[in-house]
């Protein structure tokens, strides 16, 4: 059983991580604590925990020196680590255990196709969490977060890959594929398929493309292979999360407003609610079960960009019906147009 991601790791050096941090402060995240032996960074909001890894002699800095600033490792929070980890080991999946410190948490890892981590977070018997154990906690001055969980992450991937990434999720994790989407990009077709949890507190969608071009490929490029595309967060109030980000200087991609002339031709909404959804840029889908808002951060150094999500009712989806203008948009911001 999952209980959604634990944290994201991002490898970085000194100078990334000094941007990055940056990047997350506009975004709402605090700096909440420092690694007690490592050069490793908390940052967090809401229920997200978000870690930068400047560590020598780790993981993160082989991941570092051969993609870049960028997501090296994801932690699942799990009801029981140790048969995920069998069930693994037994599926024939590289199971690693990172260096630690004396009195640190012991946290057992899987290699992703791409040489990322999975890593495997379950309740201790002492009832502390391994942010407790492993790191020194700064006084939480944040009062309520606009952010509060990870709703997805979404990695792309290199040609070929995504069968191989669909087995890998399937066979050792339980998930399973989601509808197939071809999404045009102005440079060429997206594959796109999300895989799932059965309670929907995992998804991890998966994009491909055939051309370099597309926002997929640009993105293999830059990160030399397959890497995270883009992580969107959870809001249960997108308006406020929008302006407060905003305030704080987050670059938000702006929407084309022919966008929502398009909007209104295909849905029946209130002008007046109409009218606010396009001066805070969102995108709008909905399916019989619910609504989906969400709006997305600039690229951070080209390499993977945030989203900002409320779901309203049980809508399972991702917003793929919009996923052509946010590409077209982020074309037209790349270009300065």
């Amino acid at each position: 059983m999952f209980d959604g991601v634990e944290f994201i790791e991002f490898a970085v050096d000194a100078a990334a991580s000094d941007d990055l941090a940056d990047f997350l402060r506009q975004m709402g995240f605090r700096h909440a604590g420092d690694h007690r032996s490592k050069h490793v960074a908390l940052y967090r909001q809401g229920r997200i925990n978000l870690v930068l890894n400047a560590e020598p002699d780790s993981a993160a800095l082989e991941h570092f020196e051969m993609h870049g600033a960028s997501v090296c490792a994801v932690a699942l929070r799990v009801d029981d680590a140790a048969r995920a980890v069998t069930r693994a080991a037994a599926m024939l999946a590289p199971v690693r255990r990172e260096q630690i410190g004396a009195g640190e948490r012991s946290i057992r890892a899987i290699r992703a196709p791409d040489g990322s981590l999975v890593y495997l977070v379950g309740a201790d018997p002492s009832g502390r969490s391994i942010w407790e154990d492993d790191f020194i906690l700064f006084a939480d001055p944040m009062g309520d977060a606009p952010l509060i969980a990870v709703d997805h992450i979404a990695d792309a991937l290199p040609p070929g890959w995504l069968d191989n990434y669909v087995l890998f999720w399937r066979a050792v994790f339980g998930l399973y594929p989601a509808q197939l989407f071809e999404l045009p990009d102005p440079f060429g077709l997206v594959r796109s398929r999300a895989m799932l949890s059965e309670d929907g507190s995992l998804r991890l969608p998966f994009n491909i493309s055939e051309s370099r071009e597309t926002s997929t490929g640009r993105m293999v490029n830059a990160a030399a292979g397959a890497g995270v595309h883009h992580i969107a967060f959870a809001t249960g109030d997108i308006f406020a999360a929008v302006s407060a980000l905003t305030a704080a200087g987050s670059p938000l991609l702006a929407i084309p407003a022919n966008y929502y002339d398009d909007l209104d031709a295909r849905f029946d909404i209130d002008p007046a609610r109409l009218a606010a959804i396009k001066a805070a840029n969102l995108l709008y889908d909905r399916d019989d079960n619910g609504e989906f808002l969400h709006a997305y951060t600039a690229n951070f150094h080209d390499r993977f960009f945030c989203e900002l999500v409320q779901r309203i009712g049980p809508y399972a989806g991702f917003g793929a019906a919009n996923a052509p203008t946010r590409m077209a948009a982020q074309l037209g911001a790349r270009q300065g147009r």
